[in-house]
């Protein structure tokens, strides 16, 4: 029994040596300082060494992940509804950093044109404007760039990610050569809002996201403030299986070089609840203009889930003109004002805010929400009142809908649509009240005006009665 066992424990340790010079030895579940982002892969495991590097992840997707009611049926590219991966959380110091890796290509990922050939993994650069956050992103890919459930149309090659086109673009300018082995990717920001990218050493593209715009044409604001909130390892699930290897990346800043702190990870608790991909924590999506906001930090639109982080809403407040009388104040609008409220006294409408809103996740337009969307909207109660109120917007068949509306805490309002379009706050008007009232102040000098006259024509009775006893 000896024997055996000493056999035993020499055969072991002469395994574990040589899967050490192989570097195929798994570390950790989950490297240190790294967590979920978006949908979690069937591996992300630390290992000592691969290919003569070490501080190696192994990332890897498994068709079993695979959700086609999801992901194929919906056929849509340029989204992240299968992007599988994590994050570490590391920031930077400034405004200026930069993000250093290197991804190992193998052999599979430069040939095959089947389902199973499929390759697409990249690192993501995750800052943040105090607004707004921005996604730097450099991937591999082996397929069809334009539609990532083709069997035909393959391209093998590095790509961005456009924000105009809201898109995958081809890296053509100085690209390297496609061998198999490893291959450095930097992400470098080296001006306010401006990031260099950079493959094996050699610089091929320059994103300026103080100028980018969104397909919809909205411009960024000025950037004052573009520092580092993440780095993200994913890789596309499309429902075959296959492995990518990434070096842990490092972030250098100003200061100094701020490590991802690779090492083993802890036994994670099987109990810990990760939060389900974008439902991550985050500030509630505010236009900073207006000052309109939205209440829910978890959007849902077209079956999936967005973060508050993710979303990027603008409003653009505009001016009441007649024009907006025109559309607005009609006999079917005036007959469904006075349904809405259970009154035939209204005899007109008073428009307070006509808003044009739009929300966006990385670039793509959200227009409709499964559960809703409570907008709150700053309100001048001292000036308009609170009665009479209501929210109309032109359904799809070109008439008026009516919304309610109410004031939820002093000066603002609240109510709750489902598609985004533009939408009219407003008030009724009956035959008491004048545009622009507040209904508060006017039933007070109502109430003024008729002691007033009722104190006059007293003055004159009194007055009568006095004369005709001189008399």
């Amino acid at each position: 029994m000896r024997k055996n066992t000493r056999i035993l424990k020499i055969i072991t340790v002469s395994t574990i040596a040589a899967a050490l010079l192989l570097g195929n030895v798994v570390l950790a579940a989950v490297p240190s300082g790294w967590s979920l982002a978006r949908k979690a892969s069937s591996e992300f495991d630390e290992m000592a060494s691969y290919q003569g590097k070490s501080n190696v992840v192994k990332q890897s997707v498994s068709s079993a992940d695979f959700n086609a009611a999801e992901d194929l049926a919906r056929l849509k590219r340029g989204t992240y509804d299968n992007h599988q991966g994590y994050a570490s959380s590391t920031p930077s110091s400034g405004d200026t950093w930069k993000v250093n890796t290197s991804l190992y290509i193998s052999s599979d990922m430069l040939s095959g044109t089947t389902a199973a050939d499929r390759r697409n993994t990249g690192v993501w650069a995750e800052t943040n404007d105090g607004k707004w956050d921005y996604y730097s992103i450099i991937s591999f890919m082996h397929q069809n760039p334009s539609n990532f459930y083709s069997d035909t149309g393959y391209q093998t090659g590095w790509y961005y990610w456009d924000d105009v086109a809201v898109d995958y673009k081809p890296i053509t300018t100085n690209a390297s050569a496609l061998t198999v082995g490893w291959h450095t990717v930097d992400l470098q920001s080296v001006a306010m809002g401006i990031v260099d990218y950079y493959i094996d050493g050699v610089k091929v593209h320059t994103e300026n996201y103080n100028t980018d715009r969104y397909s919809d044409g909205a411009e960024y604001q000025p950037i004052t403030k573009f520092w580092l909130t993440k780095t993200i390892i994913t890789s596309y699930n499309f429902g075959s299986d296959y492995s990518v290897y990434w070096q842990l990346p490092v972030v250098t800043s100003p200061s100094g070089t701020v490590p991802e702190t690779p090492g083993l990870a802890e036994p994670e608790d099987p109990n810990t609840e990760r939060p389900e991909p974008g439902k991550e924590p985050g500030a509630v999506p505010t236009d900073a203009a207006t000052g309109v906001s939205i209440t829910s930090d978890v959007i849902k639109s077209n079956g999936k889930t967005y973060g508050a982080h993710e979303l990027k809403f603008t409003v653009n407040k505009k001016t009441v003109t007649d024009e907006d009388y025109t559309k607005y104040n009609t006999a079917e609008t005036l007959q469904k004002i006075k349904t809405h409220f259970g009154s035939n006294s209204y005899t007109g409408i008073n428009i307070v805010h006509v808003l044009d809103m739009s929300l966006y996740a990385s670039g793509t337009n959200l227009t409709t929400f499964e559960d809703g969307l409570v907008v709150k909207v700053p309100y001048d109660t001292a000036k308009y009142g609170t009665d009479h109120l209501f929210v109309m917007y032109l359904g799809d068949n070109g008439e008026v809908e009516i919304l309610p509306a109410k004031v939820t805490e002093p000066g603002y309002i609240e109510f709750t649509i489902y598609h985004l379009s533009e939408y009219v706050v407003a008030q009724g008007t009956t035959a008491n009240t004048e545009a622009n009232p507040n209904t508060g102040d006017l039933n007070l000098i109502i109430i003024f005006a008729s002691t007033l006259a009722a104190v006059i024509i007293g003055i004159i009775i009194v007055r009568q009665v006095s004369k005709r006893k001189r008399m």
